[in-house]
């Protein structure tokens, strides 16, 4: 008897690990998206300009110092699915979320980022960068 529940407990355990791998190769295959620009509607910071970043599992593109109102180069290529998160990093206190925005389109969109009192938007088409 528990040589067979050690023999279940070993093909789940098997079964978890090719389902992740499985579900690594599905996500490969998703089709890519270009993020194009971005711009500040509203800014985070009260004095001087943010400092936005990206993220999709981890930070793919960031800049120094944006001014609200302009749009700004991206141009980084992501995935149809991809949850991209937007950020704003302080020097003095923890980075802001700016918010989340799933990336649903195969041609084109826009990506809205509302928090911490500012609103971001990115642009993205279809296609790799």
């Amino acid at each position: 008897m528990l040589r067979q529940a050690r023999i279940a407990g070993i093909a789940v355990l098997l079964a978890a690990g090719l389902g992740s791998g499985l579900a690594a190769q599905a996500d490969a295959k998703r089709p890519p998206a270009c993020i194009t620009s971005l711009i500040i509607d509203r800014q985070e910071d009260d004095n001087g300009n943010d400092a936005p970043y990206l993220t999709v599992n981890t930070k793919f593109w960031e800049v120094d110092s944006l001014k609200q109102d302009v749009w700004h180069t991206v141009f980084r290529t992501v995935h149809v699915g991809d949850e991209v998160k937007a950020w704003e990093h302080d020097a003095l206190d923890p980075d802001d979320s700016i918010g989340r925005d799933v990336v649903t389109g195969f041609s084109r969109g826009t990506l809205t980022f509302i928090g911490d009192g500012a609103k971001y938007r990115a642009k993205y088409h279809g296609g790799a960068c």
